[in-house]
């Protein structure tokens, strides 16, 4: 009877599992081969600037000498990409046209040069990384039919056309518009060409408008060089008000694209206009170290430029969660986007997990997040497998639980 026990533990333990993984695999092998960080990595993402007020060129200056304040124990400092806009609407001429043509303001236009300036210097500083979000924020056409229609657009044409986060959502996606191949073409070497003009080098990295975008773009971006992604961790294809449609339900860092582009995931929101504060921030790094994961915390320029008020608060709740972040990891990293996707092959810090039992952690914590899987791989004894092997020889070298659990955090 006990053998016969024994036999029927056995069995299960190997069908079940089988049947487990079969059913995850996909997602189980994308863990595995997804790079795991050792050391907590942080990483602001700020998208939306671009032609505006001269107020927004002296934000800028602000966030620079606040990042610049803050070095990590390599004695790099505090590190934002800028997703840049290179051009707004030309309200004057689109009045004066009646609405029947478009025309647009470029980055590189005299009276955008403190704005431009203050791009250039925070890039040269080493604090911001300059990466392209699209000439326009939307497809040109696409809003110009809306205004035609739309009475609250043309106000919004006539005094806050700097302001393309003003816009109703679904008119804030770039490539959400159903075109064809030539016009993304046409599109896309446009706004490389003007990125060029205006910081005197081509885009390395995107960040899609809204995260809507589809393969015939990815084609475009890289016959012009983009080598580069920034995702949600999905490919939203098309935008209708507040439902997005995705041809890729989960993407992971440094995944390679058909075009053989590679993927990073913008995984956390900081979003102090939105009521975020520095511990909530502080806890999802918490959560990234726990699955070996960088934290890039997307923040967009709203946060600093819609009053005086909201932009003392965004740059005080960064400013704590620097300083917050380097007490409780001192060993914490401040990265770019380009560091971070080249660290597969270039990892001087040696921030990547090698050893294979370190990266059996890792993957079991990022399993646990798929749906059900925890439950399931409790019931078919792999977590306890996963756990035993980890267990059968100490660990001494590996600090990911020392972040979560010997560190004390402040409240």
């Amino acid at each position: 009877m006990i053998l016969l026990s024994l036999e029927i533990i056995f069995l299960w333990l190997i069908v079940g599992n089988l049947i487990l993984l079969l059913s995850y695999r996909h997602s189980l092998r994308q863990f595995w081969l997804e790079p795991m960080i050792k050391q907590p990595i942080i990483i602001f993402e700020s998208d939306d600037w671009g032609p505006g007020p001269i107020e927004h060129a002296q934000t800028l200056h602000k966030i620079q000498q606040l990042l610049s304040e803050f070095r990590d124990y390599r004695g790099h400092c505090a590190h934002m990409t800028i997703g840049t806009v290179l051009s707004i609407p030309d309200a004057e001429k689109i009045q004066q046209s009646q609405y029947q043509e478009y025309a647009g303001l470029d980055l590189c236009l005299p009276q955008f040069s403190d704005i431009l300036s203050s791009l250039k210097q925070g890039q040269q500083a080493g604090v911001f990384s300059l990466q392209l979000h699209g000439r326009e924020h939307y497809w040109p056409s696409k809003l110009l039919s809306g205004i035609q229609k739309n009475n609250e657009l043309k106000e919004w044409l006539e005094h806050d056309s700097a302001y393309t986060e003003k816009l109703p959502s679904p008119l804030q996606s770039r490539w959400n518009p159903a075109l064809n191949i030539a016009d993304i073409a046409v599109a896309v070497k446009q706004e490389v060409d003007l990125f060029k003009r205006c910081f005197g080098f081509a885009p390395e990295v995107v960040v899609p408008p809204t995260f809507v975008w589809s393969e015939e773009v990815e084609i475009s971006w890289r016959s012009h060089g983009i080598h580069t992604i920034i995702t949600p961790g999905q490919r939203f294809i098309k935008r209708t008000d507040s439902h997005f449609s995705s041809d890729k339900k989960r993407i992971v860092n440094h995944q390679t694209s058909a075009t053989g582009q590679t993927y990073l995931v913008r995984n956390q929101y900081f979003e102090p206009e939105f009521g975020h504060q520095w511990q909530e921030a502080l806890d999802k790094v918490c959560n990234s170290i726990g699955l070996a994961r960088p934290c890039l915390f997307e923040t967009h320029r709203f946060n600093f430029v819609n009053s005086p008020e909201g932009s003392q608060n965004s740059l005080s709740q960064i400013r704590n969660l620097l300083e917050q972040a380097i007490k409780t990891w001192p060993d914490c990293c401040f990265l770019s986007s380009l560091e971070l996707v080249r660290l597969p092959q270039h990892d001087p810090d040696k921030l990547l997990i090698h050893n294979w039992r370190h990266r059996l952690q890792c993957w079991r914590n990022r399993a646990f997040t798929l749906p059900k899987f925890r439950h399931l791989a409790t019931l078919t004894g792999l977590n306890f497998i996963c756990w035993l092997i980890i267990q059968m020889k100490p660990i001494a070298d590996f600090n990911l639980w020392q972040h979560q659990n010997q560190k004390t955090r402040p409240n």
